[in-house]
């Protein structure tokens, strides 16, 4: 009966396996992904599957009714959330710089406290006010 037990084990850990690298091997074909090497290609695949633990976490929450909007795979669910910023026209760069010069290092949607006033100009973010002439 242990050696059944085992050899069933075996089996479902295969078919585990197998099911998820279609999941991965369905997502490469259908978006045209191609990786340099296969050490590229697995680690791309550890992400892919990252993301969709994260997607279908979110979508239970969602059919919950705690979430409102779902999730589903993309061309972009082999990358990190940093690579998906640094994509979307560098974003994590933008975001770096505007932080940089803040008395705190923690952004200021994440902090407690809220300041009364910002100068949106120290931070690199606005111009100085100008004449637009007819144009404004």
């Amino acid at each position: 009966m242990k050696n059944f037990l085992f050899k069933l084990s075996m089996l479902c850990l295969i078919l585990l396996k197998t099911l998820k690298a279609d999941q991965f091997d369905d997502f490469v074909k259908k978006y045209g992904k191609k990786y340099e090497n296969k050490m590229l290609e697995e680690y791309r695949r550890s992400v892919f599957y990252d993301n969709l633990k994260l997607i279908q976490e979110h979508n239970k929450r969602y059919e919950q009714k705690l979430e409102t909007y779902f999730l589903s795979v993309n061309k972009f669910a082999d990358l990190t959330f940093d690579e998906l910023m640094v994509k979307s026209h560098g974003r994590i760069k933008l975001f770096n710089t505007i932080f940089k010069s803040s008395p705190r290092r923690t952004p200021i949607f994440l902090r407690t406290s809220v300041p009364k006033r910002i100068d949106w100009r120290k931070r690199g973010l606005v111009t100085e006010v100008r004449d637009q002439g007819d144009c404004g």
